[in-house]
């Protein structure tokens, strides 16, 4: 089970997607993985369907971090890299006035169980 997760909602500047992207998985999140707690993360874009457009949330990017310690350690870990410099500035491709980030301590866990194929 995960001690916690760190949700992340962000947006590209207008016309510099890729360069966002390239940053995201190439510089920040491998650097992101390696602080003290932060053991995997999953990136997502907004999907949207004709019949169900969904709510509109302010940006189309969301990364979710697990985490293996809990959240209050994750954050002054995170803290202590951003001072420390082991994580490099944040990209221009990045708009920053739209991030917003939201620290989560699990409540339960669930999972679907498969069912048994029929015995002949």
């Amino acid at each position: 089970m995960l001690d916690g997760m760190l949700v992340v909602l962000s947006e590209p500047v207008p016309g510099r997607e890729d360069e966002y992207n390239e940053w995201y998985d190439a510089i920040h999140l491998p650097e992101a993985l390696t602080i003290p707690g932060f053991r995997g993360a999953r990136r997502f874009r907004t999907a949207v369907s004709s019949e169900d457009p969904g709510p509109a949330l302010g940006a189309s990017y969301l990364t979710i971090y697990d985490l293996d310690v809990d959240t209050e350690i994750a954050a002054r870990n995170l803290m202590e890299a951003r001072q420390n410099g082991r994580l490099s500035p944040l990209s221009p491709a990045l708009a920053t006035e739209t991030i917003v980030r939201a620290w989560f301590n699990p409540v339960g866990e669930w999972a679907r169980v498969a069912e048994e194929a029929p015995r002949a």
